[in-house]
């Protein structure tokens, strides 16, 4: 195309702040949805500590939340997942 190669870093570091902002916005918008499922017993099945906090010991990590900004392998089978990334 007609971008200038000089161009290329500022496009980059505006494509990685971006996605930045859109996680902070993300996190920002569900923040009471990742406190109650990290947080309320219901939800968690263990009891809480004192202060109201999920006892941190007995659940779960936060696997479900992270996975809402990140992605990882439900199975980690390391030559099974590169060639469905292969594939994909």
């Amino acid at each position: 195309g007609g971008t200038e190669w000089g161009d290329v870093p500022l496009y980059l570091a505006s494509q990685l702040l971006g996605a930045m902002i859109g996680a902070l916005l993300v996190w920002a918008v569900y923040y009471g949805q990742f406190h109650a499922h990290l947080t309320d017993p219901e939800i968690v099945g263990t009891k809480s500590t004192d202060e109201g906090m999920v006892d941190q010991t007995a659940a779960p990590k936060a696997g479900p939340v992270l996975g809402i900004f990140s992605t990882g392998p439900e199975i980690r089978n390391g030559v099974q997942n590169v060639i469905t990334e292969i594939i994909a």
